[in-house]
């Protein structure tokens, strides 16, 4: 059949449920909080392992670090695997590096998107000028 717009087949499918974000600390540091919807907001058994989505932010710069530096990151070296990450900067400069030896600073607004693969070790952040939010 026909899916033109206002036909019976073409209707929105209905949300189940909106749960809210739950604060979590993912690196494990009591210091770094994130606002993560998922998977902190939906239980393990209807959640993707492969999807995640964090918040935080907007914070004031300690200052900007380059990226020939393995200092100064606000996320520090943590691993992922089996998934890609994407960050996106409202404001400020991002900064990454991974263990495949990359390094990258990127203007917002503006996103970096990560495959991981089998594994990868990255660190995020310092890419801000201090006194800048980022």
């Amino acid at each position: 059949g026909s899916r033109q717009p206002g036909s019976e087949s073409a209707r929105m499918m209905p949300a189940l449920y909106v749960r809210k974000a739950r604060i979590v600390h993912p690196t494990g540091d009591p210091s770094f909080a994130v606002n993560q919807c998922m998977p902190a907001g939906v239980p393990e058994e209807e959640s993707d392992p492969f999807l995640m989505c964090d918040e935080f932010g907007p914070t004031v710069s300690e200052g900007a670090h380059g990226n020939d530096s393995d200092e100064g990151f606000d996320v520090p070296w943590h691993p992922h695997h089996g998934m890609d990450i994407l960050s996106y900067m409202v404001e400020g400069k991002g900064r990454h590096a991974d263990s495949m030896g990359n390094r990258e600073t990127f203007d917002s607004p503006g996103f970096q998107w990560l495959s991981v693969g089998s594994g990868i070790e990255h660190a995020e952040g310092g890419g801000t000028p201090a006194g800048e939010r980022t």
